[in-house]
């Protein structure tokens, strides 16, 4: 027994396709190879007058068109959820079934110099078991490759066993970049205003944006190296206490101020003069003990 579908004719798309349509208009061009001029979807309306065998004046009228309307038949490619975005010129296969007056089309994938702006769309089964669920965001993997509307996206799921989804989106018409998890965390980067972000479920933040950047965590930052550089102009330190475990610091500076009231405790060494209140504290320093009472000394600087 054979099969009722068959190749109709090749065919030639007349006008290019609509968008997120199924439906093309066709040229059938092996049922109407003679047919000269451009091809195009309007019909045409002709009209003929005469007389009939009992002599009486008549008028008929025949509309006439070069295409068909033929749907999107995706055959061999069973993941491809949207049609081709075809356009005028491409060829196509054209099938029919029996002698119905529904027609089908396929893409030859011959002509895609001719394509412009597309939008594809793919579905990839996860599902564990055999079911009759169509494919959604929650049984399957999602690919959309869209020149017209500048995206591009990638989705998984996981309800196969998967410890996390993710999603991949792309915008090069507004110059963004997304990448997250279904926890919260994510990257982001703006193309257009010189932005990157990176942010985990927690809340720990990373932002580099233009000439700053800035870090958050809750609980602690750590930062581990053999050698640790640092160069700026002003360094700004807001905290309740400042533990340094260093064997040895070196200060280098020309000047040290310390404006705040503190105290020093174990053994601290100074190399250069230090001045206390206008008055130079060093190795040429001394101090004038005067007895005043039993138990009260008096100490003058010199």
């Amino acid at each position: 027994m054979h099969s009722k579908l068959k190749l109709y004719s090749l065919g030639i798309v007349a006008k290019d396709k609509d968008k997120d349509s199924l439906i093309i208009d066709v040229t059938p061009i092996e049922i109407t190879p003679f047919y000269d001029g451009q091809l195009t979807p309007n019909d045409r309306v002709d009209t003929h007058s005469g007389v009939d065998a009992d002599g009486k004046p008549y008028t008929s009228t025949v509309t006439l068109s070069t295409t068909i309307k033929a749907h999107w038949l995706p055959m061999g490619d069973t993941q491809r959820q949207t049609p081709p975005d075809v356009c005028v010129g491409e060829y196509v296969s054209i099938y029919r079934y029996a002698d119905d007056k529904v027609f089908f089309w396929h893409s030859r994938g011959d002509c895609n110099q001719l394509r412009l702006r597309e939008h594809v769309e793919y579905r990839f089964a996860n599902k564990p078991k055999h079911d009759n669920v169509p494919l959604d965001d929650s049984n399957s993997y999602y690919l959309a490759v869209s020149t017209r509307d500048k995206l591009f996206r990638f989705k998984t799921n996981k309800n196969d066993g998967e410890v996390a989804s993710y999603d991949i989106q792309l915008d090069t018409s507004g110059g963004t970049f997304y990448f997250k998890d279904d926890v919260g965390q994510e990257i982001m980067i703006d193309s257009l205003n010189h932005l990157i972000q990176i942010k985990n479920a927690d809340d720990t933040f990373i932002q580099m944006d233009h000439e700053d950047m800035s870090l958050s965590a809750d609980s602690s930052i750590t930062l581990s190296t053999k050698t640790l550089n640092l160069n700026y102009q002003t360094a700004n330190i807001t905290g309740t206490t400042v533990n340094d475990h260093t064997t040895t610091v070196n200060m280098m500076g020309s000047k040290i101020n310390v404006n705040n009231t503190g105290a020093f405790s174990g053994t601290v060494d100074f190399s250069s003069s230090i001045t206390h209140q206008g008055i130079s504290i060093g190795n040429k320093h001394t101090h004038i003990v005067v007895a005043i009472g039993k138990d009260t000394l008096k100490v003058t600087p010199t």
